[in-house]
This record gives C-alpha cells, structure tokens and sequence, in this order.
C-alpha cells in the first residue's frame, strides 16, 4: 500500500518545515526543492490500512458485498508483452535488439546498467563485461554505466557476485518500458481555446517522460516548451503519444507554464513505443536539473533495481512522479514505476466513471482520471480521442504540481488531492479506483 494517507489524519498534516535541499555537483547547483516527510507518509499510509481492515470487517457478513467481491474477482485475460524485435536504425543496422527475458518482460540483449561512484566501474573490469557508455548524472550525483555481457554470465545472480553487498542493488538489466496508449478513434474534433485551469494562477514547471512533442499544435500555444532527446542514436521517435500527453497537461497548466520533455522513446511498430531504462535514467536526470518538482511517466513496465533507486533519488529532492498503472487488465501483475510506493499510480476511467476496462489493479492504485475516448492533441494538428491509463496521469500530475504551488508542502498538496477525490467503487481506498476519481 502506498501514499496512503486519510482525512482523518488532518491533524499530522502540518506544512513540512524541514530544511530545503541544496545538491551540489561538480558543475551545477540545483535550485532549492521541498524536501518529503518520510515518516508523515508512513503514518499516514498505516491509518489508511486500518481504515480499510474496518470497514472490511463491517461488509465481511453484507451479502451485498459477497456478491461484489465474487463478481469482482472475475478478472479479464492477461495481456501479454509484445514479442521482442530487432530495432533498425535509419541506415538499416541493428540498433536494439530486445530479448523477452525469463519473467517475460522486455530488456536489452545481455546490457545491464548499473549507478554508483566513478570508483565502482572497477567492479565490471573483467573479460566478462565490456563497457558500452559512461555517463555522470549531475542532478542525481551518480555515475551510470551501461556494460554488456557475456551469455554465459546473463543472470543478476551472476553480476551481483561481482559486488560488495552495499553495491547489489544497483545493478539491474537494460528493461524495456513501453507508453500505455492502447489505441485511439480516428474521430477529428474542434479544438476550443481556453482549457487551461482556473484553479492555477501563476505558471508552473512540470516535467514529462515521454515521446517527442510537436511544439506548434495550438492545444500548446500557451507554453514555453523544453525537450532533449535521449532515445538511442538513429531510431525512430515519433510524436504522436508524446504530443497527446503534453496536450493532457496544457488543459491544466495556466499561460506561461514551462513544460520539460525527455524525450526516451523509440517506435517499435505503429502502435507500441519503447523506451530503454539507460533512456529512462538519463531523461529523468535532466528533468531533475531542469528544478521540476512534478514529472509525469506514461510508460509502464518490470521492476528494476536501478529504477527504484533512481525513484528514492528524485524522491529526496522533493520530486514526484506521478505515473500510469498500466493496461494490462486487472489480472496483471504490479508494473512501475507506478507500484513504487513514492510514486502517485493513476488509473483511467470514462466520462461516466466506469473504470477503463484494460486498467491495472492493485494497491498501488491512487487516483483515477478521465482516460477513456478523451479529446488529446495529434501532431498533424487535430485532436482526436484517446484511451489509455497514459491519458488519465497528465491530468493527475498536473493537479498536483497546481496543488503543490498553492499549498507549498508535498503533504498537504497529496492530502488536497485525496480531498477533492470523488470515491468511486468500494467505500474508501481500493483498488480499483484507488482514493477515488480526480476531474
């Protein structure tokens, strides 16, 4: 269970005055940024548990609630990970060639990344790992190495006997996310001018991962945009799903907003788009640099050692992420960075609350939002709808960051957006619709 936290724990839900963070690096300083409250969120999300054990033990005997629970557990099929392909470059050389690895996810044949300091690359110096690329992260304050290996060597057991103990959990395979679209109606519609919040005043910085974004789509006039491109060299990145994205967060974003892309996909095939987690860590970087308190994901896929080390990273520097659940059906397992418990997982419903019938489902499951056949921008310069857990986390993540400037603690931001929450589903927190739906 994450980020659960409850009206009735007002009374812990005084503005954070902790001391704001200054993080140092060799060539930069970053901007001061509101800094968590651990142990408020531990608290919080442990009184939302027995909150929910209550009101369980109150339905245990409805035969009401019998009939719900034994119709809800009748759960869709389980979708599959696409099948892994050779990625071609623009001269027709193999740029990427995927593997579906033994848990049946995606990843980079035989690479595997690992952050640390400079000094622990000696670690992977053996005729067992050559090294692809080296890179040092200025806002995170880590090295991050991508090594290839040998096929006899290809299992984390293996690599971890590499590393002192302190070092085993930063070390993980080069996975494969892909964006949480599942497909759009071709439908033009008119656009309509003047859909930025009324609730945010002042303009705002928000950071997106995502594909890349056609800039000049009048869904956009209203921002400045900043994107940098950190998909693999030579492979295509497409626009259409970072665009839609982008046009999520404009409707909730006031005049003069800054929006900041990192831009991590390639096109698979017409309807998937893939981003490696080397991708994923360098553009969450430079997001971080760029001091945004907000980054939404649209992109779901395993967990990952570095990934969720990368998430506690930006979590100390007051950064959230606000992600989609996924689309995989309620049958699928948790996919992240969603289920991380310091990130805000956001599932889709339609206009009249139904929950999108590809949704995810768990207890990482905070808010749900409007993802359902709704009106998004298209890089040839309609808009037409669109479906997807992608389409409902912008608008989360926009809220949010509105929320944040206004309240200027992380704490009362969450809390404010529990409160405006419509409950949807079970009575209280569940797993479907999570504190309940956000409009």
């Amino acid at each position: 269970m994450k980020l659960a936290f409850t009206l009735g724990a007002l009374p812990l839900l005084l503005p954070y005055a902790g001391n704001t963070q200054v993080l140092a690096t060799p060539s930069q300083v970053i901007t001061p940024v509101i800094q968590q409250a651990p142990s408020h969120l531990e608290t919080l999300r442990e009184r939302a548990r027995k909150a929910k054990t209550n009101i369980e033990n109150v339905r245990k005997n409805d035969l009401t609630s019998i009939i719900y629970d034994t119709a809800s557990s009748i759960k869709a099929p389980l979708f599959k990970v696409p099948a892994a392909k050779r990625i071609l470059g623009t001269t027709g050389q193999i740029v990427i060639s995927e593997i579906t690895t033994p848990d049946g996810f995606l990843a980079v044949e035989r690479e595997w990344i690992f952050i640390g300091n400079k000094e622990d690359s000696r670690y992977f110096q053996s005729s067992n790992f050559t090294h692809i690329d080296a890179k040092f992260l200025k806002a995170l304050d880590r090295w991050r190495y991508i090594v290839k290996v040998k096929a006899t060597v290809d299992e984390l057991s293996l690599i971890r006997d590499n590393l002192p103990a302190e070092l085993q959990s930063q070390v993980g395979r080069n996975h494969i996310y892909l964006s949480q679209q599942k497909q759009h109606v071709s439908e033009t519609l008119v656009h309509k001018e003047g859909n930025a919040s009324p609730t945010c005043q002042l303009p705002l910085r928000v950071g997106m991962v995502d594909s890349d974004i056609v800039e000049k789509h009048p869904m956009l006039s209203h921002l400045t945009i900043k994107q940098m491109t950190f998909s693999p060299e030579q492979t295509e990145n497409g626009s259409e799903h970072g665009t839609a994205v982008a046009s999520l967060l404009a409707q909730k974003l006031p005049l003069n907003s800054r929006l900041f892309n990192a831009s991590v996909f390639y096109t698979r095939s017409s309807v998937s788009q893939g981003a490696t987690l080397s991708s994923l860590i360098d553009g969450l970087d430079y997001l971080a640099s760029q001091s945004v308190e907000t980054i939404n994901m649209s992109l779901a896929g395993p967990d990952n050692p570095v990934l969720a080390k990368t998430m506690t990273y930006l979590t100390h520097q007051g950064i959230q992420i606000i992600a989609a659940v996924g689309n995989e059906g309620p049958a699928s397992l948790p996919l992240y960075p969603a289920a991380y418990r310091e990130t805000i997982g956001v599932s889709a419903v339609d206009e009249s609350g139904g929950i999108y019938r590809w949704a995810n489902q768990g207890d990482y499951v905070d808010f749900a939002a409007l993802g359902v056949s709704i009106p998004a921008a298209h890089p040839n310069g309609a808009t037409i709808r669109q479906s997807g857990t992608s389409m409902a986390a912008p608008q989360v993540a926009a809220t949010y960051a509105c929320y944040l400037q206004r309240q200027k603690s992380r704490m009362a931001a969450l809390t404010l957006l529990q409160k405006n929450a419509i409950d949807a589903g079970e009575p209280g927190r569940d797993s479907v619709y999570g504190f309940g739906i956000l409009h």
